[in-house]
């Protein structure tokens, strides 16, 4: 008992303990090591990987349809954050190290994607910031319509800035 008692205290040991948690990390383990899965598993592994996202985005619309739409401060801060402040520093990191125009495009339009899906299931599962997330995350995949046209120009400009 005292065991979970500090599994409570510490986020960190408690999330590590999920596997929605430790599943990517693991992921990310095994790309770096290198390590290869037989080919028999690739079709196993591609029909995983297509509806990933599908259930994600089902979710994310179910928890959205359950909550009452809000618009606050933290919520147009969030998305400041995510399409304007991340790409720009990202598109001054990649001007500094002299990227390639396609690479720069590529790391800035990366930095300007809405927040992933997984993190609404996530908030949902622990009832921990639903509201506020989702509602980001919905102004961010609207936003990120005018945001991408945006920061393709502006790469595109910085491209040609000597430095």
């Amino acid at each position: 008992e005292q065991e979970m008692q500090k599994l409570e205290k510490n986020p960190v040991i408690s999330a590590l303990t999920q596997p929605v948690a430790w599943a990517p990390i693991l992921a990310v383990i095994i790309v770096l090591l290198g390590i290869e899965f037989p080919p028999i598993l690739d079709p196993n592994f591609e029909l995983i990987s297509k509806a990933n996202s599908g259930v994600a985005v089902f979710a994310a619309g179910l928890t959205l349809s359950g909550l009452k739409f809000e618009f606050d401060l933290e919520i147009i801060y969030n998305t400041f954050i995510k399409l304007i402040l991340m790409p720009g520093l990202l598109l001054i990191v990649g001007l500094l190290v002299k990227l390639d125009p396609i690479h720069l495009q590529m790391l800035v339009l990366s930095g300007a994607l809405p927040p992933a899906f997984s993190g609404i299931i996530i908030s949902s599962r622990y009832q921990v910031y639903v509201r506020t997330g989702t509602s980001s995350l919905a102004v961010s995949v609207l936003l990120f319509m005018v945001a991408a046209p945006f920061w393709i120009w502006i790469t595109r400009m910085a491209s040609t800035w000597n430095f």
